[in-house]
């Protein structure tokens, strides 16, 4: 059972993790909270692996960086799935493939992503080290 002290810890600290997320976004994409401590990033015009592979480096950067909460310091991780749209993907797959993706980063470690890339046979994964 988690303490009110806990609770606050989690609350406050996942308020920081959404304001590092929202200052590592450009303007045109957006940062909404799924629950708990997962969130989903949409980022537009994307012009190659490599440019969301650099923004996706500049964010585990951004989250890991420590912070103080009263007397506790808190030393967040992050771990990402990044799914790649394609031609008539649904925002649905996207989810589901991004967040196949987080749990295979999250197997390999922490401060990790991983891509999802729709396949005939379902989502191949390319994890990134």
């Amino acid at each position: 059972m988690l303490s009110l002290h806990c609770c606050i810890i989690y609350f406050v600290s996942s308020i920081e993790i959404a304001s590092r997320l929202k200052a590592s976004l450009r303007e045109i994409d957006s940062a909404t909270r799924m629950g708990g401590d997962e969130f989903l990033l949409l980022v537009s015009e994307i012009e190659s692996r490599t440019h969301i592979e650099t923004m996706a480096d500049r964010i585990l950067e951004q989250v890991r960086v420590p912070f103080k909460l009263g007397p506790e310091t808190l030393f967040p991780s992050c771990s990402m799935g990044i799914a790649l749209s394609t031609e008539g993907a649904t925002s649905n797959a996207l989810i589901a493939n991004s967040d196949r993706a987080l749990y295979l980063a999250k197997k390999q470690g922490k401060n990790r992503y991983a891509f999802a890339n729709a396949s005939d046979k379902g989502v191949k994964y390319d994890p990134i080290e």
